[in-house]
């Protein structure tokens, strides 16, 4: 804790006698609270999670796991108040389509860079 610093009048058993009195308190921290979709985009120095998923049905994507984990700056600035558990590790895994997307847009990419190499007759480098 950190130290409280002020007067304290002491009680009369102790009026005339040095006392010695250390107080502390829990730090204040400020803070917001937002959900997931609200921090999406943003680089966040830490971060608390609160829980892993809300109640109800509707509020619940699978992205969702990814957004919470991907926002503090460093692995170590960020805290979970409820275990990240297999069911949870289950929930939140993406697809397999979702997994191979990025592998389907560079045989895109590489096709659309061969298509104009073609066209303006150009090496590949």
């Amino acid at each position: 804790g950190f130290p409280v610093t002020g007067r304290v009048k002491p009680h009369k058993l102790y009026e005339g006698k040095d006392v010695n009195i250390k107080l502390k308190q829990f730090p204040i921290v400020n803070g917001i609270a937002a959900t997931v979709y609200a921090v999406q985009g943003e680089s966040l120095d830490s971060m608390i999670i609160g829980d892993w998923k809300a109640e109800g049905r509707k509020a619940n994507k699978k992205q969702q796991g990814y957004l919470m984990l991907s926002r503090p700056k460093k692995r170590t600035d960020f805290l979970c108040l409820h275990g990240f558990t297999s069911y949870l590790k289950d929930y939140f895994r993406p697809s397999v389509e979702s997994q191979n997307e990025e592998a389907d847009l560079r045989v895109l990419h590489d096709r659309l860079y061969q298509k104009y190499q073609n066209i303006l007759g150009l090496k590949k480098q």
